[in-house]
């Protein structure tokens, strides 16, 4: 019965944090998109920006992917020691798989986020 339960606890704790790494993605991406397609300035600003296009299309697209980044990065470490703490033990390949997986959807929209604001 000992067992059952220890069980039953490490599966309900990996999928709570399966939810949460799941939410906080989603609000990485989202705060990625966000920022990406929105221009806080003035009028003469974005006429600038169009410009000098391919460098500040390269700068915009590179400083999103690196803000988008940076969450994942936080949410790695944050899974590495909630998965230490509690569970006891670190999955490798879940924080792979969750490195991997937030990236390319942080790099995804950081380039679509940015070719829709300069279209």
């Amino acid at each position: 019965m000992h067992r059952f339960i220890g069980a039953f606890f490490f599966e309900l704790n990996s999928y709570l944090l399966k939810l949460v790494n799941t939410f906080f993605l989603i609000i990485i991406v989202g705060i990625v998109a966000f920022f990406s397609l929105f221009w806080i300035g003035s009028y003469e600003q974005k006429m600038e920006l169009d410009k000098q296009l391919p460098f500040s299309f390269i700068f915009r697209f590179l400083g999103l992917a690196a803000i988008g980044l940076m969450g994942v990065g936080f949410l790695l470490v944050f899974n590495y020691f909630m998965e230490k703490l509690i569970l006891k033990e670190v999955d490798s390949a879940g924080l792979k798989k969750i490195a991997i997986d937030g990236s390319i959807a942080v790099v995804i929209v950081a380039l679509i986020g940015t070719m829709l604001f300069f279209l």
